[in-house]
């Protein structure tokens, strides 16, 4: 069986397309955890009584999620994403830096951490 001259290098360029687009640079964020990454969790239990807020979360400079709801209690560390609740992300150790903001209360808060392997690190925002 003949190929056409498209189905020739049809073929290999689908495969190294997919190979490249496969994998998100966002990944970094959720891959699993290793004997080199510790894993970080944000959440909030205060509520200013608007339930529909919004509060953005970056990690070293990249969006990462959103909480929309507060949490009824503190979560356990570690414990896995609720949309809008809870935010969990396994990173590489060392140094980071994180951020969360909500635009239209004028709420801002940032800081910098240090994670150690296997270390999880629970961070509330505070509205």
């Amino acid at each position: 069986m003949k190929y056409s001259s498209i189905s020739r290098w049809l073929v290999p360029f689908t495969l190294v397309f997919f190979a490249f687009t496969a994998c998100d640079k966002d990944d970094q964020f959720s891959a699993p955890a290793s004997d080199s990454t510790g894993t970080v969790t944000f959440y909030t239990s205060t509520d200013d009584g608007d339930a529909n807020g919004e509060i953005s979360v970056g990690l070293d400079d990249h969006t990462v999620g959103s909480i929309t709801a507060k949490s009824i209690a503190a979560p356990t560390c570690g414990a896995r994403n609720v949309t809008g609740v809870i935010l969990t992300y396994s990173l590489e150790a060392g140094n980071h830096s994180y951020y969360a903001f909500d635009l239209e209360r004028s709420f801002h808060q940032d800081d910098e951490f240090t994670l150690e392997p296997g270390e999880c690190l629970l961070i509330e925002v505070i509205r």
